[in-house]
């Protein structure tokens, strides 16, 4: 014996056979990592989104609404509606650009719904396949009247 110890291992078989194992194991963590990341930037732009289509919604079936508009004109109203359209887009930006509306008014509300595509960080399948593919949203309300 010239040196060696007993129970040690040859220094160069051991480094030989364990080669590259923990190269599989850190590409699955960064894949795995890189993919949770994904989804919750997703997720950050859906809920910034829903947000902002909410108040912007909103926003414009009340104006519409308004005492303002002549609800009997339907030129006023279909006027009241395009303006309303027009301000949502500016306030949702590209998000919005895209925006589907559907109005509805009869003689005691407003009725508006809205559906907008947010803007995809995940591929659209992916994002489809867990609810973050597409904002619809429908708001109601009341024509303000003067007494």
């Amino acid at each position: 014996m010239t040196g060696s110890h007993p129970g040690a291992a040859d220094s160069s078989n051991s480094t030989r056979s364990e080669a590259g194992t923990g190269l599989i194991a850190t590409s699955a963590g960064v894949a795995a990592f890189l993919s949770l990341l994904l989804l919750a930037v997703q997720l950050a732009v859906n809920l910034t989104t829903i947000s902002t289509v909410n108040a912007a919604g909103y926003d414009s079936a009340r104006l519409v609404a308004s005492h303002r508009v002549d609800h009997r004109d339907p030129g006023a109203v279909a006027a009241a509606e395009r303006a309303a359209e027009a301000r949502f887009h500016r306030l949702l930006g590209t998000a919005g650009r895209d925006a589907q509306f559907s109005w509805t008014v009869d003689a005691d509300a407003v009725h508006l719904r809205v559906q907008v595509d947010p803007p995809a960080v995940l591929p659209r399948a992916l994002g489809r396949s867990v609810g973050l593919d597409r904002v619809d949203r429908t708001y109601v309300v009341r024509i303000e009247e003067v007494r």
